[in-house]
């Protein structure tokens, strides 16, 4: 199956989204989940493109340097949104 690079269109076989930074994985407490969300630290949008990778359960620690230039920091939805469609190769 050949693989369609970033910023050609139909890239994340539609599956690519924006969301706001989920915080950070902490060790649960004992008896309880193993992990979990610390949401302290809810900020930024960013970007999830499982087609370059990415899995939306990782923590921005858990993914590589190339993933997290996917992901992005960005102020606003709105900010996400637009660097999204350029990932994607749509036009904005």
């Amino acid at each position: 199956m050949p693989t369609i690079r970033s910023g050609e269109p139909g890239h994340d076989n539609g599956t690519a989204s924006t969301r706001l930074r989920q915080g950070k994985l902490i060790d649960g407490p004992s008896g309880g989940p193993p992990r979990v969300w610390d949401q302290s630290t809810i900020g930024p949008w960013e970007i999830i493109c499982p087609g370059c990778g990415d899995d939306p359960s990782w923590d921005w620690s858990e993914v590589s340097p190339e993933l997290r230039e996917v992901r992005g920091v960005y102020a606003t939805a709105q900010d996400a949104r637009e660097a999204l469609m350029e990932h994607l190769g749509m036009q904005r």
